[in-house]
């Protein structure tokens, strides 16, 4: 604490800077109770102006009254006057012998001239007492006053009229003499205290600059000794205010830090992070975070997890490596007396810890990624987790090859787009069929991507690119379920050589992941639902049928809870159970055909919904639309890209999973059936003939 040595330090300079103040202060209480003294003389000056007036209205009232008494004329307005003018005589005598005597009473000689004043007040109200006693008497008898009552109060009325006119023009002239005297005790008082508060100034300069020499030799010194700090210091550190500005004062190591020199007016947005953070948004949400800083009401500590500059990625163009840095920004609050003033900022090269970090993410995220592979396929069949594999890695093949031999036009980019994306979300359905979370993720994520390109419509061969990485990041991911597979199946053989399982039927395992599919939608999206499955016993089933149902059914189902079956609110108000239901049917025809029902009883399909998403995608103007058959309607919902919902999610609105249905069907050589009534259902049969 060094407060009293710097009060002893400037002490002159205080008690001069207290003293101008003390005289300012005084000066302006000064004004203000001079100004209300003047108010008040000016208040009375026209009261007793008013009693000039008011005599002479007493006066002509009284004489008016006399002669319409005389002439047997209505009284009513002359006896309001005189009524009117007596109170108004009354009240203005109260209001001046309430007045009490101002803070400047008897200074600068002026008391004689007050007494004067109360003296001719005084005399004024005894010349008036009587007079107004006698009006009053006469206007208790005013309905029935004779001329015999009024004569008497008139002739002392008039006869004492020209006593108050001149006793009022007397005490009115009094006051104007009061108040010019107080206005020129303030213009004295005034002057006077301007020249002390003027000298006294002269001093507070001269007292200033020679204590501001003796600080500014102690100011150098203290530089001194910052710029040794700073230029020891091997963190960055400086000072950033209010306006934006770094200070002057920076350590040495800011400038290696970022690998640039600094301007000398450096602003931090602008020259500092705008060519660190390219993202608009970013430089956005760090501007306000420096704001709310400046905030005194704001503490640091609480905003310290919101802070947006921590290991934000800075790159060095002078290192001949080019490595790219990661550097912490942190804040302190300056403040001087309670307001903040700057922000004291420290930049700390974070870029070992940053990398240890993410190495250490990486390996628990491959390992976590192994364990939910390992659980997720633990329970599967493993012939439909195999087939799974195959069919993926088949696909992904394909698409490579569409990718590399795509041609540089709009059709064939569509083409090729259309062609990955119902693939992607074939492989996605399979694998959230199987419960194979890492690939199914994986591929949603692709398809975000897939949907970004196909609404660009200025596309390029390279804008491909990111796909074929993407795809080839997704093989990754199955390689790695194979991988699983492969140590599950080793350590089955390795445990049990000899071991016989028995053999299941051949579609329990798939109908079983369809349920769980089903419920696993239902339940993200705040449905009910229950599964109701109807199959013949089969010990062996054909590879085309199991990829058949491998490839549609979860599509099918899929689409029958996102579109289909309403929340449980809807259904209650459409006089339906809480749950919605969704029906699985296989029948067998023949040696080789089949017939597969999918049925759900939900909202059903809406042919005017679909005209009017036909006409919001594009597929056609509003007479196109209006001209089409039904059919020709329905079959929008097979296009790639066509989708009823406006915004995608997790499980639907691409547009692709009916397309994947259609695409599987045809392979299979089946037919399909759509059958629907608004409100009540929606069934799918897919049908070979024997």
């Amino acid at each position: 604490m060094n407060v009293p040595t710097s009060f002893g330090k400037y002490a002159g300079l205080v008690l001069a800077i207290v003293l101008f103040l003390v005289i300012d202060v005084g000066v302006l209480a000064f004004n203000v109770v001079a100004s209300r003294e003047i108010e008040q003389d000016a208040s009375e000056i026209n009261t007793a102006g008013e009693l000039r007036m008011v005599s002479q209205q007493l006066a002509k009232a009284m004489l008016t009254l006399e002669d319409e008494v005389r002439d047997g004329l209505p009284t009513q307005t002359s006896l309001a006057q005189i009524l009117e003018a007596g109170d108004e005589f009354d009240d203005a005598l109260a209001r001046l012998g309430e007045s009490r005597q101002g803070p400047f009473a008897g200074l600068f000689g002026d008391r004689e001239a007050h007494d004067e004043r109360n003296r001719l007040l005084e005399e004024l109200a005894a010349e008036w007492r009587p007079l107004g006693r006698d009006v009053g008497r006469m206007l208790e008898r005013k309905d029935g006053l004779t001329l015999g009552d009024i004569q008497p109060v008139s002739v002392k009325t008039v006869s004492r009229n020209l006593k108050l006119l001149q006793l009022s023009d007397d005490l009115t002239q009094q006051m104007e003499d009061i108040s010019r005297g107080k206005t020129t005790a303030i213009r004295t008082i005034q002057i006077t205290a301007i020249s002390l508060a003027l000298l006294n100034f002269v001093f507070i300069v001269f007292k200033f600059i020679r204590q501001l020499e003796a600080s500014d030799r102690r100011a150098a010194a203290a530089r001194k000794e910052t710029l040794d700090i700073l230029g020891t210091v091997h963190q960055g550190l400086f000072l950033l205010h209010a306006d934006g500005r770094i200070g002057a004062q920076r350590s040495a190591s800011l400038e290696r830090l970022f690998g640039r020199p600094l301007p000398p007016q450096a602003h931090f947005m602008d020259d500092v992070l705008a060519p660190v953070l390219a993202d608009a948004e970013a430089r956005e949400n760090a501007a306000g975070f420096i704001a709310m800083l400046f905030d005194r009401k704001v503490k640091p500590v609480l905003l310290e997890q919101l802070n947006p500059l921590t290991e934000i990625e800075v790159a060095t163009p002078d290192d001949a490596r080019h490595r790219t840095k990661h550097l912490n920004f942190t804040f302190e609050q300056v403040r001087v007396g309670g307001a903040v003033d700057s922000l004291l900022v420290s930049v700390l090269d974070v870029t070992r810890e940053v990398l240890l970090q993410r190495e250490l993410a990486s390996t628990e995220a491959r390992a976590r990624t192994e364990v939910e592979l390992l659980l997720g396929v633990v329970d599967q069949d493993p012939a439909l987790v195999q087939a799974f594999i195959a069919d993926a890695k088949a696909r992904i093949g394909q698409i490579n090859g569409e990718l590399q031999n795509v041609r540089p036009d709009a059709a064939s980019y569509a083409r090729t787009l259309n062609y990955a994306a119902r693939n992607i979300h074939a492989i996605k359905g399979e694998a959230a069929l199987l419960n194979i979370g890492a690939v199914e993720r994986h591929a949603h994520a692709l398809e975000d991507d897939l949907a970004r390109l196909r609404e660009d419509k200025a596309l390029a061969g390279e804008d491909f690119i990111a796909v074929a990485v993407g795809v080839n990041e997704l093989l990754e991911r199955i390689g790695t379920v194979e991988s699983v597979v492969g140590r599950i199946a080793r350590f089955a053989a390795a445990g049990d050589a000899t071991a016989e399982a028995a053999t299941p039927d051949a579609l329990t395992p798939i109908v079983a992941a369809l349920e769980r599919l089903g419920a696993e939608i239902a339940g993200e999206l705040g449905k009910e639902v229950f599964f109701e499955a109807e199959f013949p016993p089969l010990s062996a089933v054909s590879d085309e049928l199991l990829e058949l149902c491998r490839e549609a059914l979860p599509q099918l189902i899929r689409n029958a809870v996102v579109h289909g079956i309403e929340d449980p609110e809807t259904r209650v108000r459409r006089g339906k159970a809480p749950s919605g239901c969704i029906r699985l049917r296989f029948t067998l025809e023949g040696a080789a055909g089949y017939r597969i029902h999918v049925r759900d009883d939900g909202a059903g399909i809406s042919l005017p919904d679909l005209r009017r998403r036909a006409i919001e995608t594009g597929r056609g103007s509003e007479s196109d639309v209006r001209n089409m058959g039904d059919r020709q309607i329905v079959s929008l919902l097979f296009e790639p890209g066509f989708s009823t919902l406006d915004a995608a999610h997790r499980h639907a609105g691409r547009g692709d999973g009916m397309a994947v249905v259609r695409a599987a069907i045809d392979r299979a050589g089946a037919g399909l059936r759509l059958l629907s009534g608004t409100g009540r259902f929606t069934e799918f049969v897919i049908h070979k003939p024997a």
